[in-house]
């Protein structure tokens, strides 16, 4: 399990975020089915999503991604080689398909519906 989530967890750890460490060991532990996905194994670009990229973009702990028009370059290069507080997952994580196929579902994907306001 700790492969597939272990540098996100990692990241969150070294960098001391409180939120992210938290968001991290909320996808360990949610995540038991996406962990044991591996490439070759992912059935459809909303299941990789759903099971892996949502829970941190749809929850605000990462940035809304679906609806932004991203390219499909940015979409790979930011899931292969990482950006900011978002750590690179393995090669062995996806097929070079599957990734393909994720980053033309969320370049051609519509904004999310807009989220419930927080109340305080």
């Amino acid at each position: 399990m700790m492969g597939l989530l272990g540098a996100h967890l990692r990241l969150a750890r070294a960098s001391g975020h409180v939120l992210a460490t938290v968001a991290a060991l909320a996808t360990v532990s949610a995540a038991t089915g996406a962990a044991a996905q591996s490439a070759g194994q992912w059935k459809s670009p909303e299941q990789m999503y759903g099971s892996v990229c949502g829970y941190c973009h749809d929850t605000r702990v990462g940035p809304v991604i679906q609806g932004r028009q991203l390219s499909e370059d940015i979409i790979v290069s930011v899931v292969t080689k990482g950006l900011r507080q978002m750590p690179a997952f393995r090669p062995t994580d996806f097929s070079n398909q599957e990734l393909m196929a994720l980053a033309k579902w969320l370049k051609d994907s519509p904004p999310p519906a807009k989220p419930a306001e927080v109340k305080r």
